[in-house]
Protein backbone atom coordinates (compact mmCIF):
# COMPACT_ATOMS: atom_id res chain seq x y z
CA UNK A 1 0.00 0.00 0.00
CA UNK A 2 1.20 3.47 -0.83
CA UNK A 3 -0.14 6.93 -1.58
CA UNK A 4 0.69 8.08 -5.12
CA UNK A 5 -0.04 10.70 -7.77
CA UNK A 6 -1.61 8.93 -10.76
CA UNK A 7 -1.37 10.59 -14.19
CA UNK A 8 -4.46 9.81 -16.31
CA UNK A 9 -5.99 11.32 -19.44
CA UNK A 10 -8.25 13.34 -17.12
CA UNK A 11 -5.41 14.87 -15.11
CA UNK A 12 -3.47 14.00 -11.97
CA UNK A 13 -5.24 12.28 -9.08
CA UNK A 14 -4.17 11.41 -5.55
CA UNK A 15 -4.69 7.67 -5.15
CA UNK A 16 -4.25 4.88 -2.66
CA UNK A 17 -2.43 2.09 -4.50
CA UNK A 18 -3.02 -1.48 -3.28
CA UNK A 19 -0.81 -4.55 -3.39
CA UNK A 20 -0.08 -5.75 -6.96
CA UNK A 21 -1.77 -8.87 -8.26
CA UNK A 22 -0.70 -11.12 -11.13
CA UNK A 23 -1.86 -8.73 -13.89
CA UNK A 24 -3.35 -5.63 -12.24
CA UNK A 25 -2.81 -3.38 -9.25
CA UNK A 26 -5.96 -2.05 -7.54
CA UNK A 27 -6.24 1.62 -6.60
CA UNK A 28 -8.82 3.93 -5.08
CA UNK A 29 -9.14 7.58 -6.07
CA UNK A 30 -11.66 10.22 -5.11
CA UNK A 31 -14.32 10.14 -7.84
CA UNK A 32 -17.99 10.12 -6.95
CA UNK A 33 -18.86 7.50 -5.86
CA UNK A 34 -15.50 6.32 -4.55
CA UNK A 35 -14.80 2.95 -6.14
CA UNK A 36 -11.97 0.53 -6.77
CA UNK A 37 -10.14 0.84 -10.10
CA UNK A 38 -7.26 -1.16 -11.50
CA UNK A 39 -4.13 -0.38 -13.48
CA UNK A 40 -1.87 -2.79 -15.35
CA UNK A 41 1.27 -3.69 -13.42
CA UNK A 42 3.50 -2.48 -16.28
CA UNK A 43 1.93 0.98 -16.18
CA UNK A 44 2.36 1.57 -12.44
CA UNK A 45 5.98 2.76 -12.68
CA UNK A 46 5.25 4.88 -15.75
CA UNK A 47 2.17 6.76 -14.56
CA UNK A 48 2.67 7.09 -10.78
CA UNK A 49 4.97 8.99 -8.48
CA UNK A 50 4.98 9.06 -4.67
CA UNK A 51 2.60 11.44 -2.92
CA UNK A 52 4.56 13.69 -0.57
CA UNK A 53 3.87 16.38 1.99
CA UNK A 54 6.11 19.34 2.77
CA UNK A 55 8.63 21.27 0.69
CA UNK A 56 12.35 21.04 0.02
CA UNK A 57 14.39 19.23 2.68
CA UNK A 58 11.30 18.76 4.88
CA UNK A 59 9.51 16.71 2.21
CA UNK A 60 8.29 13.31 3.45
CA UNK A 61 5.87 10.59 2.29
CA UNK A 62 2.16 11.30 2.75
CA UNK A 63 0.82 9.28 5.73
CA UNK A 64 -1.41 6.33 4.76
CA UNK A 65 -3.68 6.86 7.76
CA UNK A 66 -4.40 10.44 6.68
CA UNK A 67 -5.35 9.58 3.09
CA UNK A 68 -7.39 6.56 4.27
CA UNK A 69 -9.35 8.67 6.77
CA UNK A 70 -9.91 11.35 4.12
CA UNK A 71 -11.27 8.80 1.61
CA UNK A 72 -13.59 7.26 4.20
CA UNK A 73 -14.87 10.70 5.22
CA UNK A 74 -15.60 11.66 1.60
CA UNK A 75 -17.09 8.20 1.02
CA UNK A 76 -19.56 8.63 3.87
CA UNK A 77 -20.75 11.90 2.35
CA UNK A 78 -20.82 10.93 -1.34
CA UNK A 79 -20.92 7.12 -1.42
CA UNK A 80 -18.28 4.39 -1.45
CA UNK A 81 -18.43 0.84 -2.76
CA UNK A 82 -17.76 -2.18 -0.56
CA UNK A 83 -14.63 -3.16 -2.49
CA UNK A 84 -13.19 0.35 -2.15
CA UNK A 85 -14.00 0.43 1.57
CA UNK A 86 -12.18 -2.88 2.08
CA UNK A 87 -9.09 -1.62 0.26
CA UNK A 88 -9.04 1.64 2.25
CA UNK A 89 -9.60 -0.18 5.57
CA UNK A 90 -6.71 -2.53 4.67
CA UNK A 91 -4.48 0.55 4.34
CA UNK A 92 -5.43 1.70 7.85
CA UNK A 93 -4.14 -1.52 9.45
Amino acid sequence: MKAVHLHTEHGVKACLLGDPGRLYTPYVSINFPIRKHRIANGDVERFTKPLTIGHGKRQRPYPLIRIANHMLRVGRAHGITKAARLLVMKAKT
